[in-house]
């Protein structure tokens, strides 16, 4: 009895084949053209952003839920900066703490008017560690020197061991102010009013306050610029040229960054600038809004 139905059509085996290895052969090309573009270490960027922006806004409603400061602690190191060859201070861990309260102090025999935060959370002191090899840009700790504050709204706090009776040490004292002061107890933080305002110093004007999330600056430059910079062809510095990126698919291979000077077409901004592929965070003071760039 013949079995087989009318109409039915599918792939032979080596139609199959065929179509997998069309697939192989666009993928190999293609996805050495994209890691180049900066895609893959931009949604890296991207995640760690959302999860900074989920930390601050956690902080944010915890404040104003159990009507208490909270604070954002930052925990980080240094690393050496593979475009600049010098060491940085970056980021790299993040806690949410809050404010002991008057009663607290009591209880446990700390002095009554001390200002002590304590981690919500278990663990590590209560840090958790961006994702990815990603990292808060040192741009975090820009100082005014003049005014003598971070004018990124950080500051200072010392974080409580209750069970030890010993202040949590970081790992990297960060410097926040005059570099011979006593630092060895201190966390560079974003602090929450009970009302969810961001608590900056008093002198600080901005209303809105930026800094950035991205790979780690120990990072090879093809991973946290626009650019490999293995494929850099520079135009030799006797000809007339500035140090620029940009790339004519129409004039070069389109594997290759060559720098050129072109008036015309460039903004006189990125001269002599890499492009970074890291996402901005904004954090609004009267309101404590949190909002990640684009």
């Amino acid at each position: 009895m013949d079995r087989r139905r009318k109409g039915k059509t599918g792939l032979t085996l080596v139609e199959l084949l065929v179509v997998l290895g069309i697939i192989a052969t666009i993928s190999a090309v293609s996805i050495p053209v994209i890691a180049r573009s900066g895609l893959f270490t931009s949604n890296k960027s991207q995640l760690a952003a959302r999860e900074l922006f989920t930390v601050l806004r956690a902080a944010k409603i915890y404040a104003t839920t159990h009507n208490v400061e909270t604070a954002v602690a930052y925990g980080g190191l240094l690393v050496l900066d593979s475009f600049s060859d010098e060491n940085v201070p970056v980021v790299d861990s993040v806690a949410v703490v809050r404010r002991l309260k008057r009663s607290e102090l009591l209880l446990h025999n700390l002095g009554a008017n001390q200002v002590l935060f304590v981690p919500i959370s278990s663990g590590d002191g209560g840090f958790r560690r961006l994702p990815n090899d990603t990292c808060i840009l040192p741009d975090i700790f820009e100082y005014d020197p003049d005014l003598e504050i971070s004018t990124t709204g950080l500051r200072a706090i010392v974080m409580w061991d209750l069970e030890n009776g010993l202040p949590i040490e970081p790992r990297l004292d960060y410097i926040l102010g005059d570099p011979n002061d006593d630092f060895d107890d201190i966390f560079p933080a974003h602090r929450f009013s009970p009302e969810g305002a961001l608590l900056v110093d008093s002198n600080l004007s901005q209303q809105r306050l930026r800094f950035r999330v991205g790979v780690l600056p120990s990072a090879e430059p093809s991973d946290r610029f626009f650019i490999d910079f293995s494929d850099t062809e520079l135009v030799p510095e006797d000809e007339e040229s500035v140090t620029v990126l940009f790339t004519d698919p129409d004039i070069i291979d389109p594997r290759t960054v060559t720098i050129y000077h072109d008036p015309d077409r460039l903004d006189p901004d990125l001269l002599d600038t890499p492009i970074d592929i890291d996402v901005d965070i904004f954090l609004y003071v009267p309101t404590g809004r949190v909002k990640v760039g684009s």
